[in-house]
């Protein structure tokens, strides 16, 4: 696998006008592009995998109702209205 760090200096080294530079610039190019589109495929099927697998996972778990969910108790929140300290 070609580092994109490397391939970008080699590109970037490569500024002569001959025709082999721009050959090998060109080459270096289309197998970056090769190589994202490789990452992408591969991040894209995992991602697809992860899914899959998250979803079975799910099935799988019982359910809890949102009543459930809701705590037995409710918290009473309580405002205090301090008044300043006065210094002596």
């Amino acid at each position: 696998m070609l580092k994109t760090a490397d391939a970008l200096k080699q590109i970037k080294n490569l500024s002569g006008l001959s025709e082999t530079d721009c050959e090998k610039q060109r080459s270096l190019i289309l197998r970056l592009n090769m190589e994202y589109l490789q990452t992408l495929q591969r991040f894209s099927t995992a991602q697809r995998i992860g899914c899959r697998l998250f979803n079975r996972i799910n099935d799988q778990v019982p359910h809890v109702s949102e009543q459930e969910l809701r705590p037995v108790k409710q918290i009473e929140v309580k405002t205090y209205n301090r008044e300043p300290i006065q210094g002596k």
